[in-house]
């Protein structure tokens, strides 16, 4: 038989328990409240911080596209039996591994034809109470003509701070950014006021032109209502103040090279169903501007497949050449 047991007041021991838990919480309720003023300060800066986080960071997002890259040393030539032959004869081959077409697909001459044929290297932004919001070309559209014989890698980063008046006018201010780099304040033009279209002539450099382009919305691209201030005064369609960024086209491929990222997929696999030595290149590009993103890796495939058909064309063109 089981014994049961009592304490020396004659209680069993599930009291105390009790007791002791009663106790326990008592003591936490206590010093709750003691530094309840230290734990609210501390849940409202913790709120402040994630509020500041959230409205300081910009949204990124990964867009990518997947190509198939044929190994075999023979694909896609249009003389491929003939240019097999040679090869086998010479003991060389046009083929270049996985790794060297990653190499080519991000390298800067590559995406530097893409920045300037979409004109990658003229940014737009709208600056907010936390941040600066970049956007497509809105209302107020740049241009950069270069003087003849002018090398537009050496063209260095030149901010525009603007204005608008209204849809004929608009206040501008270039700054050089190198120039303010190295202590001097890098006006090159200070609020002078313009047309719309208008053109500003940078000695050093080339040609700005700037124009109005109104903002469309919905799928019919009905014009926006343009609206007035209580003054009567041009109301800006997008808020904030606003400039623009000109970057040379190289220093702007070089940051797009470092958001790309290039990975084979599969290797082998698929050679029953795509031919043998077939494999799959995954490119990757982060953007805060999907769409631009997206722009981008299909400018990049088609100047990359451009590229491989010059290569292939002109070394069997000088492989047979050399034969002859």
């Amino acid at each position: 038989m089981a014994d049961y047991q009592k304490d020396s007041t004659g209680n069993d021991g599930i009291g105390s328990d009790n007791q002791e838990s009663q106790f326990d919480i008592q003591m936490i309720l206590q010093i709750v409240w003691h530094l309840r003023y230290w734990l609210a300060i501390s849940v409202i800066v913790a709120l402040s911080v994630a509020f500041f986080y959230l409205k300081t960071k910009t949204d990124v997002y990964a867009s990518q596209m997947m190509i198939l890259i044929t190994t075999d040393k023979n694909a896609g030539m249009s003389n491929s039996a003939q240019m097999s032959f040679i090869q086998d004869m010479m003991g060389v081959s046009t083929y270049n591994s996985l790794d060297n077409e990653k190499v080519i697909i991000r390298s800067t001459p590559v995406v530097q034809k893409v920045v300037e044929a979409q004109h990658l290297n003229i940014r737009y932004f709208s600056k907010q109470t936390f941040r600066s919001v970049e956007t497509l070309c809105q209302e107020i559209c740049l241009d950069y003509e270069a003087l003849p014989g002018y090398n537009t890698n050496n063209l260095p980063l030149i901010r525009v701070d603007y204005d608008i008046i209204d849809s004929t006018r608009m206040t501008v201010t270039l700054t050089d950014n190198s120039l303010k780099r190295n202590g001097a304040d890098g006006i090159l033009f200070e609020d002078s006021v313009i047309s719309l279209p208008g053109t500003i002539f940078l000695p050093k450099y080339g040609n700005l032109h700037f124009s109005y382009r109104p903002l469309f919305t919905g799928d019919d691209y009905s014009l926006l209502e343009q609206t007035t201030t209580p003054d009567d005064g041009f109301n800006y369609m997008t808020p904030g103040k606003h400039y623009i960024l000109l970057y040379s086209p190289q220093a702007r491929a070089h940051e797009i090279c470092n958001a790309i990222s290039v990975d084979v997929v599969e290797e082998g696999k698929h050679a029953n169903a795509m031919g043998a030595g077939s494999s799959i290149l995954s490119i990757t590009l982060t953007d805060n501007i999907p769409q631009r993103a997206e722009a981008v890796l299909e400018g990049i495939v088609a100047q990359y497949n451009h590229q491989t058909k010059e290569y292939y064309t002109m070394s069997y063109t000088n492989t047979m050449e050399f034969i002859q």
